[in-house]
This record gives structure tokens, sequence and C-alpha cells, in this order.
């Protein structure tokens, strides 16, 4: 899969990153950086790699969305849904961490203009996939390695895959899939995400998902389970899990959403400092981030400035 050039997705009107996704690469990395009594590695590295994919695209507006830290919908609708992942010694220690520096990492990326976004009950992807579509008129770039969100994918919208220094959008999708974004939740439905515990249909692979989602023909028995009965509920339910935004079970849905939507419009950072970042900075020993002339800093200035335009 080629990058694409296009001049309007490198210049977007909004950059969205996943902040639990970072916050977990940025630990795992950075594991034992220390300043004074500060564990600092996932301050130091998120921050760091927002700078440096802001290179690539110096939008309009940056976010940050998180997971729910007080509860989270699909737990509740679905208790198996994330029960396969173990939190040994090593990974608590991680969530420690992360729960520990989050809130500087916030208030600190708030300083230079980013806006940093939570709901209640909702995870990062739900947020991402929302704001990315709130206005279809604004470009958006969606910075992630989690394959969900390639159903957010539009005219409009591209996903960026930091590890793999790719971006997606619509053309390169439909190229290599075959199928319209807004189908990739019925292909993940159907064939399962391991990752995340959503089982599928038993015996159809996600290859097979996908063919069956083209309209492409499979084998007579893989055919029959899907369209069974027990088939059909059990994408039912998966849909539930892996389609996003989650669809919260209330009477007016989409009023819920409407409002979800505009409490992030309204919401606009009126606490960018500079100085105050600067201070903070030097609180929690980043010095590479003040220097003048320092790639960093000159990066963090364009992101002040194109946030003001």
């Amino acid at each position: 899969m080629t990058q694409q050039k296009s001049e309007e997705i490198s210049k977007p009107d909004l950059l969205i990153f996943d902040g639990s996704q970072l916050a977990y690469a940025s630990g795992y990395k950075n594991q034992n950086l220390v300043y004074k009594q500060y564990r600092t590695g996932i301050l130091y590295g998120v921050l760091t790699t927002i700078l440096s994919i802001y290179e690539k695209f110096p939008a309009k507006e940056v976010h940050i969305a998180w997971d729910s830290l007080e509860f989270n919908l699909r737990k509740i609708f679905d208790s198996e849904y994330k029960s396969n992942r173990i939190y040994n010694e090593e990974r608590l220690k991680l969530v420690e961490d992360i729960t520990s520096q989050i809130p500087l990492l916030r208030h600190g990326s708030q300083l230079i203009g980013i806006y940093n976004w939570e709901f209640p009950g909702f995870e990062a992807d739900d947020i991402m996939h929302i704001l990315a579509h709130l206005d279809k008129e604004k470009r958006s770039v969606i910075v992630t390695t989690d394959g969900d969100l390639l159903q957010s994918i539009s005219k409009s919208v591209s996903i960026y895959d930091q590890r793999k220094k790719i971006e997606i959008g619509l053309k390169e999708f439909q190229e290599k899939y075959k199928i319209q974004p807004k189908d990739w939740a019925l292909v993940k439905a159907i064939g399962g995400c391991s990752s995340d515990n959503v089982k599928g249909i038993k015996g159809v692979s996600s290859d097979t998902a996908l063919k069956f989602v083209r309209g492409e023909e499979i084998r007579d028995h893989q055919f029959e389970k899907i369209g069974s009965d027990k088939g059909i509920a059990t994408i039912a339910h998966c849909l539930t899990l892996v389609k996003l935004p989650y669809r919260v079970v209330v009477d007016d849905y989409e009023e819920v959403l409407l409002v979800f939507g505009k409490s992030f419009l309204s919401r606009k950072s009126s606490t960018v400092d500079l100085d105050a970042f600067i201070m903070f900075c030097r609180r929690y020993g980043m010095q590479s981030f003040l220097h003048a002339n320092d790639k960093k800093m000159k990066t963090i200035k364009r992101m002040i400035e194109n946030s003001k335009q």
C-alpha cells in the first residue's frame, strides 16, 4: 500500500490521536525514564510522538482521545469483551504508571493547544470516530495502529499507522479490501477480533468474512453458519461491540450523539500558554523541548500558531 501524497490530506483540519494506545507504547519503551521523584516515560514519549507526527500533518487542531477510566459500556454489554488480556505484574505496573501520568500529560498538552477528550463509558475509538465525522467539510487524520478504525475512513477521513508509517485513505482502502469502509465492522463481526476477544462466528476466519462481505463464493458449510439463526444472532451481538461509535441503548440515540458532539465543539481550549509549558517541561526534566532552535520547540510554536487560524 502506497502512502497518500494528497496536499489536502497532508494538511488536515484535525489530527486525532489515540491517547491510550500512545500511552501504552510509550510506557513500554520508556519505562525506566525518571526525573527526580517523577516517572516521566509516558509524558515524554507521547508528547514526542505527537510532535513528530505533527511535522508530517500540520493540522489546525490536534486532539487526543482517551478510553473512559470510569467504566466501559461494551464490558457491561458483554463481560467477555477484552477479558483475554492478561494483567501480570509488569502490565499492572504499566497501568499504574499510565494512570499517574495521564493527568500530567493532559495538562501539559493543553498548554500548547491540544484538546483532550474522555467520555464516560466510551473508548478512545468511539471518540476519534465522532470527532472525525462531526464536520464532513473538515479533513481529519486519525493516528492509530488499531484496525477497527478502518471503518472510520471516508472522503474526508484517513488513517495514519504510525508503526508502519502508512496513510490509508478511501482510495487505498477500497483498492486493498474491495469493500466500503462502512462494511468493515461487518467483516470484524463475522470473522471476530482476537485482540478484543470478540469471537465472531466459529470456524469463519477474517479472510472468509471479507470474501463473504464482498459477495464472493465461500464454502457451503461456512455460508450456512453465517446465514443460520445462530450466526445472525452472533453477528448482531458482535456488531454492537465492533461498530463505531458504540450505540447507547436509549430511546433517542441520535439526540444523545448530537449532544455528545456539541459538547466537543463547545469545549474549545483557552489554556494555551507557552511560558507555562516551558515551566512544565523544566519541572519534569524535558530539557529537549526547551531549546529555541530545537525542532520540538519550532513544532510547538507552529502548532500554537496554526490553532489560531
